[in-house]
């Protein structure tokens, strides 16, 4: 397979809006079962995160359902939003697969920062909040070329439409407190920065916790999931980029302790 079809691949099912994600759908009566026999399960430090977003969004995007509110064609906006993804991680970095093997084998505790979806996301709203301020402070727009300083100001713009902030934009800088609530109504939006947001979460999850909403996700659509059967990528290969964070031979291990 090719590696930009592998990528688009994975990539569709991670961009989906569905994970980790509120819905007023009702749950559906199970009518059938499931037998995944090629999922993937990783987190940020599996793999060259930010190298992976960035090949997903330049060369999926167009596939996924959210509404379209930015051009991430546009290399600005995509690094702008990679901005993003790193002060999230930046915030809560992703366990080590030798980490999560110390949890599943009890010789270490489960952090809940990254075992808790819920707790996961508040820290990525806070984290999200500082960077709105981040991004509003004329020293930062000042070390950036125009076309990312203008791309940040369409993100922006974006946060402040998703969560009603549009006056407190002419008003001036938002206060800690109003960055924190924009990023919170972001969030929890359906629109392509509220996915994108809460994709970028995933990242800092345990492995374990992951299968968890994968499961829950496939009985959501009223299947019965009965196996799962993950294949491990050596996504450094795939992205031709080296990552220590957790090595193929640690990442077997982990997938086979789940």
């Amino acid at each position: 397979m090719l590696r930009r079809t592998f990528l688009k691949a994975i990539g569709l099912y991670a961009l989906a809006p569905i994970v980790g994600c509120k819905t007023t759908v009702p749950p559906v009566a199970p009518f059938g079962t499931s037998i995944d026999a090629h999922c993937h399960v990783f987190n940020a430090s599996d793999l060259p995160a930010t190298r992976f977003i960035r090949y997903t969004f330049l060369d999926l995007y167009p596939e996924t359902q959210a509404v379209h509110l930015l051009d991430v064609h546009d290399p600005d906006i995509v690094d702008s939003l990679i901005a993003f993804f790193e002060a999230i991680l930046g915030a809560n970095s992703a366990p080590s697969a030798a980490q999560e093997v110390a949890v599943l084998f009890r010789t270490a505790r489960l952090k809940p920062e990254n075992g808790d979806l819920a707790t996961a996301s508040a820290i990525a709203i806070d984290a999200i909040g500082k960077h709105i301020q981040k991004i509003q402070q004329s020293s930062h727009l000042s070390t950036l070329t125009a076309g990312r300083a203008s791309a940040d100001q369409k993100v922006l713009d974006v946060v402040l439409r998703s969560s009603g902030s549009a006056k407190a934009r002419r008003l001036g800088p938002l206060t800690h407190v109003e960055a924190r609530q924009a990023a919170a109504a972001t969030f929890v939006s359906p629109n392509q920065l509220g996915v994108y947001f809460r994709w970028f979460r995933l990242f800092t999850l345990y492995r374990h916790k992951l299968v968890d909403l994968l499961i829950s996700d496939t009985q959501a659509q009223g299947l019965k999931p009965v196996m799962l059967a993950p294949a491990t990528v050596d996504f450094d290969k795939w992205l031709n980029q080296d990552v220590d964070g957790s090595p193929l031979a640690a990442q077997v291990e982990v997938m086979d302790r789940i």
